[in-house]
């Protein structure tokens, strides 16, 4: 694939070439059933945010994330309020993913998802 021009591919796949700020969060999640590690990235476009990728090694975990970040990316370009979604998130409790992390508890991975994006969104 050496001689591929970039921009016909990102043209071909329908790929935006522009390059987007992002701010990427590590997070270790250490539950009763173990540590999970994943990466955070609330990317932005034209100062808001457009897309979120959350990234993990744990294969228990992958298939709930995936789902996590499409639902989330397509909320946030339909147009819905970013505050509410991330409140939303904090909201989900879980007797399997709830931890404890510096400053308290959190009720589950996906609370701590949300309050990570609230904290990398970058102010306008």
């Amino acid at each position: 694939m050496g001689n591929v021009d970039p921009t016909f591919l990102t043209t071909a796949l329908g790929v935006d070439p522009e390059v987007m700020p992002s701010v990427t969060v590590r997070l270790s999640v250490h539950t009763a059933a173990g540590t999970i590690e994943l990466f955070v990235t609330l990317c932005e476009r034209n100062g808001r945010p457009y897309q979120v990728s959350l990234t993990t090694k744990s294969a228990e975990y992958a298939e709930y994330l995936m789902a996590l970040e499409t639902l989330i990316t397509m909320l946030i370009q339909s147009g819905k309020n970013f505050a509410d979604i991330s409140a939303a998130l904090q909201s989900v409790h879980s007797a399997f993913t709830g931890h404890m992390k510096k400053g308290g508890w959190c009720p589950s991975l996906a609370a701590r998802i949300g309050e990570v994006l609230v904290s990398a969104r970058r102010p306008s």
